[in-house]
């Protein structure tokens, strides 16, 4: 007898009728009424397929969680649920969830682009352009906040940049509600160089806004010093630095950078919660504090620029924004 045929995913011609799928192929030709196309990516958290939505003639991105075995399906139906109620630009936005047999998925907005790290990859951007992108991220995160959703894995594989210059946040596959305190003490969930000291000590089990603050702090470090703050190949090594080591000063890498952008940093990667930004609103507007005519006090926004929105409804300046730093700015200590 010939060895037994193991399932291949053949990907359906877009635009055609979905195949249906049986739950034992893996991957699946479809998932609910979405056709599947082809693999987009795999991570620690599951797989992306790029798929289509037949009804509505648009493209998707459904992602399966990896680790389904010990998945408590209610409840992640629940917290997908509670993500899908996120409305904000700079989010992609969820707007189903299902089953296929056993497995469960999500379905969200395909966002073309290229994702922060290809392109912090290019030469060519400057801090202002970098703190654009940034403000539109700190929105994001006080808009989810706003509505006790947690990201807790923020890094630029999670960041698309799409064709017009916004950015998008993703993945909220790590997003936990506030309230919701699952998982147990000593579960260390996210990515280790951008971790945040309560998450580097396991105490990530009753997250706070904070978490992400301090992520978006090492983000900006990142984005405008081109190297981490933390750096370690061991990962004992790399968690006691973000516990206990102050980063090398940003403007050491970045000799041109305004002392207040730094300063915004310095304050966003504070080891104590309690001295970092209260709220990512706040640090939306620091960083806009920097981003302004000099001398007149307003914000420029780059000519068609469409300002993001924080949750109060009041316009922002985001990533298309342009300016110069206003002289005599102070921002929060590093100390």
């Amino acid at each position: 007898a010939g060895a037994p045929t193991v399932p291949v995913l053949t990907s359906n011609v877009e635009g055609a009728a979905p195949v249906p799928s049986s739950p034992d192929l893996w991957p699946p030709l479809s998932l609910g009424r979405y056709e599947v196309l082809h693999l987009l990516g795999e991570g620690g958290f599951g797989s992306v397929f790029l798929g289509r939505d037949p009804q509505l003639g648009r493209r998707v991105a459904i992602k399966v969680p990896r680790h389904q075995d010990g998945l408590d399906n209610r409840s992640f139906l629940e917290e997908a649920r509670r993500v899908a109620q996120l409305r904000h630009p700079s989010i992609a936005t969820v707007f189903d969830v299902g089953q296929h047999g056993n497995r469960v998925y999500i379905v969200s907005d395909y966002v073309e682009g290229m994702n922060l790290s290809q392109w912090l990859q290019q030469e060519s951007y400057d801090w202002r352009r970098a703190l654009g992108i940034l403000i539109d991220l700190a929105d994001a995160l006080a808009h989810a906040h706003s509505l006790s959703t947690i990201h807790r894995d923020i890094k630029p594989n999670n960041i698309i940049i799409t064709p017009e210059g916004r950015a998008v946040l993703l993945d909220f596959g790590l997003g936990l509600s506030d309230d919701a305190g699952r998982e147990l003490p000593g579960h260390i969930a996210g990515t280790p160089p951008y971790m945040s000291p309560e998450q580097a000590q396991g105490r990530a089990h009753r997250p706070d806004g904070c978490t992400d603050i301090f992520s978006l702090g090492v983000l900006m470090y990142r984005m405008l010093g081109r190297k981490l703050p933390f750096r370690a190949q061991d990962p004992v090594e790399l968690f006691r630095q973000i516990r206990e080591d102050d980063p090398q000063p940003l403007r050491q890498l970045a000799p041109g950078l305004p002392p207040a952008v730094e300063e915004v940093c310095c304050k966003a990667m504070q080891k104590k919660k309690e001295r970092r930004y209260r709220t990512a609103a706040d640090m939306a507007a620091a960083i806009e504090a920097v981003v302004v005519l000099k001398g007149s006090g307003s914000v420029v926004a780059a000519p068609g620029a469409t300002p993001a929105i924080n949750p109060t409804g009041n316009a922002r300046l985001g990533s298309a924004g342009t300016g110069d730093v206003l002289a005599g700015w102070t921002g929060a200590a590093c100390a």
